[in-house]
């Protein structure tokens, strides 16, 4: 006996079962889906295909209906077909190898405008069974993805500042480039570094306290604020690079946090100058000792402490004798020189606690701290005998007039600085090369 064939009444019409379970999965399907058979020449070799059948997701993709799409031929319809789609269609029944293509481009003469699909072909008999889908927008939006990475990679390889992240175990899980420029050290380097190989002993310290109190936030289901500061770095060198740290807390839709990221940055040339305008500031440019301005400013300090304490203060003012003539003579370049050694003379032979500023031209001043009159005359006298007793580079012996006064309880700086300066005239008056006591 035969197989039999079930049949069905399909809107009056009378199907195998079959194909109208085939048809209702075809159109279930919600991906374009055609039977395409081939049309072969007298030869025998494939010149075309026809449209055996359509589910609704193919003729909505393009556009045409049903009953147009039916028994018309692939090249009829897509005259574009000829350039890619034929030849991998044909191949397929002739070699009976399916076909997967991965958001090919083909264009849509129904619409106007090229789409990408990922198409997938088998063989069935003379037959291919396509299934494509519309990955345009997955692909449009991959594309888009794919070129803002790229725009990120490059803005984090190429920026000056370091950018890194460091998921909630503590794996640093990406460090830029620019690390290297930075500490001299790779990413890979970097990624494996303690707190104590990054920082100095005090950076690190502050950082660990961060990441604690982050920790401890996270666990109590808090987000930290931004964490904003200036640490020491460790270079491979052992050599100190000061860093301007951000670490920002990446955080979930639910509010979590997911990882850290941060961004360094090296200040340590700006460190550099604003310690350079710093010592400007308060220190005399030639010289490097104290300027008339921040001397004031200790000295004053020193007055107050002395009159709440009563350690002894003695000042000493030390006058170039004849400087005038040394510039005259050998011109302001070879005074200066002058200057220069007479403040490394009197550097030199200074206690620690001493203050020594240059209070304008060939003038300077000494606080000492904890020194009677007595002992401040000694110093002088000292001081005196250094500078006269070795000659200058090009300009041979110079000498100095010293005057010397103590602090007196009624005294301001104003009157202090008086009574030194009129020592220091009596010096010169009586000859020069000379140290004199102020007045009691």
């Amino acid at each position: 006996m035969g197989q039999r064939v079930e049949r069905v009444d399909v809107g009056g019409v009378t199907a195998d079962l079959a194909d109208v379970r085939l048809r209702a999965t075809l159109d279930s399907l919600l991906d374009p889906h055609v039977i395409l058979t081939a049309i072969r020449a007298a030869d025998g070799h494939i010149v075309d295909f026809r449209y055996d059948d359509v589910n609704e997701a193919a003729c909505e993709d393009v556009h045409i209906a049903r009953e147009d799409f039916l028994g018309q031929t692939l090249l009829d319809l897509f005259p574009n077909a000829a350039d890619g789609l034929f030849g991998l269609l044909a191949d397929v029944v002739e070699t009976g190898i399916p076909v997967v293509l991965d958001a090919a481009p083909f264009e849509n003469n129904q619409l106007g405008q090229w789409r990408f699909y990922d198409v997938r072909g088998v063989r069935l008999d003379d037959s291919v069974v396509v299934t494509m889908r519309d990955v345009t927008d997955r692909h449009e939006a991959s594309r888009q993805l794919a070129q803002s990475e790229e725009r990120y990679r490059l803005l984090a390889e190429n920026a000056w500042d370091c950018i890194w992240t460091m998921e909630i175990d503590g794996t640093i899980s990406y460090i830029s480039p620019s690390v290297e420029r930075m500490r001299g050290i790779t990413p890979a380097e970097a990624a494996v570094q303690t707190l104590d190989q990054i920082h100095t002993p005090d950076s690190a310290a502050q950082v660990g306290q961060y990441f604690a109190d982050l920790y401890a936030a996270m666990a109590a289901g808090t987000v930290p604020p931004i964490y904003h500061g200036e640490r020491e770095y460790y270079r491979k060198d052992g050599s100190i690079m000061f860093g301007e740290l951000q670490v920002i807390p990446q955080v979930d839709a639910d509010g979590r946090v997911v990882r850290i990221l941060g961004v360094t940055r090296d200040i340590s040339e700006r460190r550099s100058y604003e310690e350079q305008l710093a010592r400007l500031a308060i220190t005399d440019p030639l010289t490097g000792v104290l300027n008339r301005r921040h001397g004031e400013q200790i000295f004053t300090a020193d007055l107050a402490e002395a009159r709440r304490y009563g350690p002894p203060l003695t000042m000493l003012m030390v006058d170039i004798d004849h400087f005038k003539a040394v510039n005259d003579t050998h011109g302001h370049q070879v005074g200066d020189e002058v200057l220069t050694e007479l403040t490394r003379r009197l550097t030199a032979n200074l206690r620690p606690s001493d203050v020594l500023a240059r209070w304008g031209g060939d003038e300077f001043v000494i606080v000492m701290r904890h020194c009677a009159i007595a002992d401040g005359l000694i110093v002088a006298e000292k001081l005196r005998d250094l500078v006269a007793g070795a000659p200058f580079d090009n300009v041979g012996q110079a000498t100095v007039s010293i005057g010397a006064a103590e602090l007196k309880a009624d005294d301001d700086l104003a009157s202090w600085l008086a009574r030194t300066d009129a020592a220091m005239y009596t010096a010169k008056s009586t000859g020069r090369n000379a140290v004199s006591a102020g007045v009691a």
